[in-house]
């Protein structure tokens, strides 16, 4: 058998004698990068077999052509061709628990542990190894919140890991979350990073910060801030966390609708500068008030306030509140482009009189009296301008009905002004009365003498009360 190799328009193509079937048919086309032959009665039809310029450089005019091929090497085990990734070395090592005691994430229970000690453009890896449950493995920053890889890992046999990889970068804080795949699963596991040190933590979804001082109502002789606790659902574990470098504070959860006090924590004579923790596990049914006591008549001083879950508003009942308007408060949703605080009323009877004045020498005041539930304002006032002291003032007195709950948002009038203000709330509940020939005279202790009876209500378990009789007769 003869054979010649041609070339014509850029096709090869392979001449055969007559005992070969496959005359005239193109071997490789160049152009088309197609294929089709039948050499010596063996089929050797490819698909689209890629031809570049260095395998037309391979065939010449002469008929000649070389093939090349590629060789495979193996890298590693010389008999079984596979390679035994080293083991990883970490730097640190924590063991948990997810139990009914962590915070709640999205109906599963979570830790949370930050990773400090790292450099820039580190090479990282986290291993996570669960014993007896399905978990997942998160990386966030903890700055914005933001989920930057997430790893889930089911359960085989008793156990299941997974591992998530990064580089990391200077201006990030790094945190880690756990959490079982199934709502409410427990179970034991081991958490490992090849840098850095890992630190159990809580994420909350929410903060205030606030001041103990003499201007506060107080509690049982002691100065207290109160809060509104609401937004999250129902059977949540929450936990709250009260931390002061100048004081020792107590924390209370309270039935605000009955004033019962359902938790209270305080800190331990032992650890007198540890953070106040209170956990939680949340109902539908009631309405939640967060309070803050230090433990000391005389004890006063900045503060921080956080809740693994829900939103914190601060409660405001017969007291004067000096605050600011900054640009790191949120603008009211009804009054765009105003920065604004609120403040939930927390001691509300039927019917009861609430009069409320804001005062600001920076800005021209706002007042919203609004439906805490919904956010809307019932009533609003611009403030009024006083020439002798060059403040603004906005005043507003209101009955309260025994159907809503009522806040109190300050704001300024126009857009995006910031400074200091005063807000003064007085719910104090009085009547104006006398005495006549219709009243009662028996009197258990002081016979033949007038009085009226009066019922005071919506007090709390330990809260002090003032009570003022006046008369000019």
């Amino acid at each position: 058998m003869s054979e010649q190799m041609t070339k014509s328009n850029q096709d090869i193509f392979y001449n055969s004698t007559a005992e070969n079937s496959g005359a005239g048919e193109p071997l490789v086309n160049l152009e088309n990068t197609y294929a089709s032959s039948s050499i010596m009665g063996t089929d050797i039809t490819s698909d689209f077999v890629k031809v570049d310029e260095s395998l037309q450089g391979l065939l010449t005019d002469s008929g000649s052509y070389t093939e090349a091929t590629t060789e495979e090497t193996n890298v590693g085990d010389t008999i079984t061709g596979i390679n035994e990734a080293e083991p990883l070395i970490f730097s640190d090592t924590e063991t948990g628990v997810l139990d009914n005691s962590d915070p709640t994430y999205q109906g599963s229970y979570s830790d949370v542990y930050r990773l400090d000690g790292l450099g820039n453009n580190e090479a990282i890896i986290l291993h996570l190894e669960g014993f007896g449950f399905s978990h997942s493995l998160e990386l966030i920053n903890g700055g914005t919140g933001e989920i930057i890889s997430q790893y889930d890992a089911i359960e085989s046999e008793g156990t299941s890991f997974n591992e998530v990889m990064f580089s990391t970068e200077n201006d990030i804080e790094y945190l880690v979350r756990i959490t079982s795949i199934e709502n409410q699963i427990t179970g034991e596991y081991t958490l490992a990073t090849t840098s850095g040190e890992l630190t159990e933590t809580l994420i909350f979804s929410d903060t205030e910060t606030g001041v103990l001082d003499n201007s506060d109502p107080t509690y049982q002789g002691r100065p207290q801030d109160e809060y509104i606790l609401r937004g999250f659902g129902d059977q949540e574990t929450v936990i709250l966390n009260l931390d002061s470098a100048v004081f020792s504070g107590s924390l209370q959860l309270v039935n605000r609708e009955t004033g019962e006090v359902i938790h209270q924590s305080q800190v331990t004579e032992s650890d007198e500068n540890a953070p106040v923790q209170l956990a939680f596990t949340s109902s539908s049914d009631l309405e939640y008030l967060v309070r803050v006591i230090s433990l000391e008549e005389t004890a006063m001083g900045s503060y921080t306030l956080g809740a693994t879950s829900g939103q914190l508003t601060p409660g405001v009942s017969d007291q004067t509140i000096q605050g600011s308007i900054t640009e790191d408060d949120e603008v009211y949703r009804f009054w765009g482009g105003r920065y604004s605080d609120r403040y939930d009323i927390t001691n509300l009877s039927d019917f009861q009189t609430i009069n409320i004045e804001l005062t600001s020498s920076d800005y021209n005041t706002m007042l919203f009296l609004v439906n805490a539930d919904t956010g809307r304002y019932i009533v609003p006032n611009r403030g009024s301008y006083n020439s002798e002291d060059g403040t603004y003032s906005s005043n507003i007195t209101y009955k309260a009905r025994a159907d809503v709950n009522y806040a109190i948002v300050v704001s300024s009038f126009s857009r995006l002004q910031v400074g200091d203000y005063t807000l003064d709330v007085k719910t104090n509940f009085s009547v104006n009365a006398g005495f006549d020939q219709n009243d009662d005279d028996f009197h258990p202790i002081i016979r033949n003498r007038l009085m009226d009876n009066y019922l005071l209500s919506d007090v709390q378990v330990g809260e002090d009360v003032e009570i003022n009789l006046n008369s000019g007769s």
